[in-house]
């Protein structure tokens, strides 16, 4: 999947890309392009006209054979002579039959709904409704991104939405709406009054080896752990050594040890320098610095440990704070350290943007007041990441790109 977002018309939703263009919907080559339907399924008129025509009588004959579909749902044909592999026909509401806005966002839907139960990764939705049947631009605009931000934010195979626009006065609707219900994140950090950036798994390829550390904790107990449900539970969710117990039953563990055997081991996997920085974390870093605006490093993980890790990977001061964890600060999904990275910074939480790759970072960003920024990364990939105000696909993206 092609994930050149951000940019001026594309974003990224749930690890998925929403993007806009402006041109022929017909002439797009992907799995599915959907064609704002009549009720009677007769290609007529507008974008159904341009399918007929361009795809050939057959799209018709298998529009025929379906019969027809009420307003606000959509059927699959084959996508005939198109460049597309098949039409998703969505029929749309006409302005004055009542209760417009709640049968487009059904047949946006229904649209999407289709695709994912047949597996189609790359979806092309025109402006349903606003021609002939006379739906507002902008109203279409609106409710159109909405659907499309809830359904990439859910289970889908769906990867690249694109809304194809046609004219300029489409694009720009749908641009205008796409920045307020899906915000740049290098404009959620141009509006934020300090920059948070998280350690493990956002700047340092580290989870594994935090896992390395707690299953070598587990071991005398003749426990392992599951690299899958760690990083679900553990790095994602946050449960920790304690959840880790619950979950399997497990009797007999001085949790209290264990933790501190695993922080020994942790150390010295830092201390070692085979903990490596994610290639765009120096860039990232040198961002931070030359903010203008205060910034750090906030971790659960102890100060010594991530300077450790940074001076492993060549970096002997970050230039920035870093606020690393110490007893008596909860641990993620707890708001802790992103408020004792407020306090040392001298800001109010509310001025934060935090920067993290796990649905408890970002759930602890929230609960300090912050605003959370997700951070793509190869662990995270698929989860659901509701939380955020924005996504990056890798820390680069927290620079304005100009598009």
């Amino acid at each position: 999947m092609d994930l050149q977002v951000p940019s001026s018309t594309s974003r990224l939703v749930g690890g998925r890309v929403l993007r806009l263009v402006e041109g022929d919907i017909t002439a797009l080559a992907e799995d599915a392009i959907v064609n704002p339907a009549n009720a009677r399924l007769v290609l007529g008129s507008g974008v159904a006209g341009a399918i007929a025509r361009r795809g050939g009588p057959g799209i018709q004959r298998e529009c025929d054979g379906i019969g027809g579909c009420p307003v606000g749902g959509a059927v699959l044909t084959g996508g005939g002579d198109l460049p597309a592999r098949h039409v998703i026909h969505a029929v749309g509401p006409r302005m004055g039959d009542g209760d417009e806005e709640a049968k487009l966002g059904s047949a946006v839907g229904a649209a999407l709904e289709v695709a994912a139960r047949h597996g189609l990764s790359r979806v092309a939705l025109p402006a349903i409704s606003t021609g002939v049947f006379g739906f507002p631009l902008e109203e279409c605009a609106r409710i159109s991104i909405a659907r499309a931000k809830e359904h990439l934010g859910g289970d889908t195979p769906v990867e690249v939405l694109t809304f194809c626009l046609f004219g300029g006065a489409a694009l720009e609707a749908f641009r205008a709406e796409l920045d307020r219900q899906v915000p740049h994140p290098a404009e959620v950090v141009a509006r934020a009054g300090a920059l948070l950036l998280d350690f493990d798994g956002t700047l340092a390829d580290s989870e594994e080896a935090h896992r390395a550390a707690y299953g070598a904790a587990f071991a005398p107990y003749g426990h392992a752990l599951d690299r899958e449900e760690y990083l679900r539970h553990w790095t994602d969710l946050g449960e920790g050594a304690r959840g880790e117990v619950v979950r399997h039953g497990l009797h007999g563990v001085d949790l209290a040890a264990l933790e501190a055997e695993k922080a020994r081991r942790f150390s010295r996997a830092c201390a070692a320098g085979g903990i490596r920085l994610y290639a765009d974390a120096e860039a990232a870093l040198a961002f931070a610095r030359g903010l203008g605006r205060p910034a750090a490093i906030a971790s659960n993980t102890a100060e010594a440990d991530v300077r450790a890790v940074l001076r492993g990977a060549g970096v002997e001061d970050p230039g920035i704070p870093v606020v690393g964890g110490r007893p008596g600060l909860g641990g993620k999904p707890a708001p802790d350290i992103f408020l004792e990275a407020a306090r040392v910074l001298g800001v109010s939480p509310s001025e934060c943007a935090v920067v993290e790759d796990t649905r408890k970072g970002l759930r602890a960003a929230r609960a300090a007041g912050m605003v959370p920024i997700a951070v793509r990364r190869p662990h995270n990939v698929g989860r659901p990441f509701p939380e955020a105000e924005a996504e990056l696909p890798g820390l680069a993206g927290l620079a304005r790109d100009g598009g």
